[in-house]
């Protein structure tokens, strides 16, 4: 197996192998786990093919050869959904082979909107209640939930007509 050295001060030594210790592995096994991750994290597509290895998550590339005409109707159906005619194509194979609905570009946007609106919501909501319960001022009847009780249907409503636009665009009822 190929080497890889590097000379530190003692004292980085000394706290590399505290960190092996508590880690239960050797100091190589670790150097190795850093360097792994490391690697994982950041290479690209043309770091693997250079120098072989597969990275995670990353599976290859499937060309394909089509008519001009389909091209062209690739790309009319891809423009309206916010979409290059490449990343129309992986959502529609993904939808077939995975059963994932193909949201258009401004659909997912509106989702997680959607998805941080709710959490803000919920935090606050949070903040409020543990206030009102260390205080002692924490009274059901005398809380008014309609305003907060609005904007949650507000967002629930926009969110299940989103995914109704990407199931009925998909040809499935859900």
């Amino acid at each position: 197996m190929p080497l890889i050295a590097a000379q530190c001060s003692e004292s980085t030594k000394q706290r590399f192998r505290a960190l092996a210790e508590r880690h239960g592995v050797s100091e190589s096994a670790l150097l190795r786990q850093m360097v792994t991750n490391v690697l994982a994290k950041n290479e690209k597509p043309s770091d693997v093919e250079r120098f072989g290895g597969p990275r995670a998550g990353y599976t290859g590339q499937l060309r394909l050869r089509l008519r001009r005409k389909e091209v062209t109707a690739i790309r009319a159906l891809a423009k309206p959904a916010g979409q290059s005619a490449q990343g129309w194509v992986v959502a529609q194979l993904r939808h077939r082979l995975e059963n994932a609905l193909p949201f258009a570009r401004e659909e997912l946007d509106a989702l997680h909107d959607a998805v941080r609106e709710i959490g803000s919501v919920g935090r606050n909501l949070n903040s409020v209640t543990r206030h009102l319960l260390r205080t002692g001022q924490f009274f059901a009847d005398q809380l008014n939930l309609d305003e907060l009780s609005k904007a949650v249907e507000r967002i629930r409503r926009e969110m299940i007509a989103t995914l109704t636009r990407a199931s009925h665009r998909s040809g499935t009822e859900e």
